[in-house]
């Protein structure tokens, strides 16, 4: 969740190589804003706002004149708390594809060019999707094809999802997660992400890359890794890399912008659990430290923005 202008930097600076963002639409279907506002993650400021044409300028900036890594642009369209309804979804598809050629994208050579990942929120949101698609099919924009992967974000019905997709014509760039927020990730059971990483690995499956969402601690990073995920939404990047780094160096890299979002890799192996293979009560100390720090984090943001 990187909202704001001013954590775009903060976030790379960090060690993120992919960004996403919120982004909220009026009734009529227009994207206006990256905002999520109350309740989001534990440790966040859930207030914080940008204009999305002003956020997308200032991404292709840092692209391209200042040569930031970003692998990936994932959009979380936030259509059932902006209340757009369903006769304004195919414009509100129209719009952010528009927004996204115009601010992002226009005149920007194909190096340089940021991957965005659309996630609607269910299946049940297809006509933002077939407004949007309506855009791309132009003959003057297909060339944005290869820039654009798809995502269902709010854990629907797999078939379901697999269904959509058929139905919409889309079989290539699929992305699909799993997950809930940090607050209580230690909370969910596996059992879907399993299917996930399943329909991943499977020659007919849909998906082309499993993500999982919000992991903030070490040792549940550790655990995901272990299932075979190409991605994670994390609020601590660098704990992620450390881990990639060392760890799991073997078996990951962190990518960058050379490196494409949507091809298919297949998992290298099942072992491990997402119960975890480090020990119980080291778990709990690191974890400790790991809360601790984010909690002084906070509040020292929190703090000093009061004081200016």
């Amino acid at each position: 969740m990187v909202n704001s202008i001013p954590e775009i930097d903060y976030y790379l600076n960090r060690g993120a190589n992919a960004i996403e963002a919120d982004v909220n639409f009026s009734p009529d279907g227009s994207a206006l804003s990256t905002y999520h506002g109350v309740p989001c993650d534990c440790f966040r400021r859930c207030m914080l706002r940008s204009s999305f044409s002003d956020y997308l300028k200032y991404v292709r900036e840092v692209t391209v004149h200042k040569g930031r890594n970003i692998a990936l642009l994932m959009l979380d369209l936030k259509l059932e708390e902006s209340k757009v309804p369903k006769a304004s979804q195919r414009y509100a598809g129209i719009d952010l594809f528009t927004k996204l050629v115009d601010h992002l994208w226009y005149q920007v050579n194909q190096t340089h060019r940021v991957n965005v990942l659309v996630s609607i929120p269910r299946a049940q949101d297809r006509m933002f999707l077939k407004g949007f698609l309506s855009e791309l099919n132009k003959e003057e924009n297909q060339k944005y094809a290869k820039n654009i992967g798809y995502d269902v974000g709010m854990n629907s019905y797999l078939a379901e999802i697999s269904s959509m997709y058929e139905s919409l014509g889309i079989r290539k760039n699929i992305w699909q997660g799993d997950g809930i927020t940090n607050c209580l990730v230690g909370m969910r059971p596996e059992n879907r992400l399993r299917e996930v990483i399943d329909l991943r690995d499977a020659p007919s499956g849909y998906v082309r890359k499993v993500y999982y969402w919000t992991i903030d601690l070490t040792s549940a990073m550790e655990n995901i890794l272990q299932s075979g995920v190409d991605a994670i939404i994390t609020n601590h990047p660098e704990r992620l890399n450390s881990l990639i780094n060392y760890s799991y160096s073997a078996r990951y890299r962190l990518a960058n912008r050379t490196d494409s979002p949507w091809e298919k890799i297949i998992s290298v192996s099942k072992s491990g659990s997402l119960a975890g293979s480090r020990r119980v009560f080291l778990d709990i100390v690191v974890n400790i430290l790991e809360l601790g720090a984010q909690a002084r984090d906070y509040f020292s943001r929190l703090l000093s923005r009061s004081s200016k």
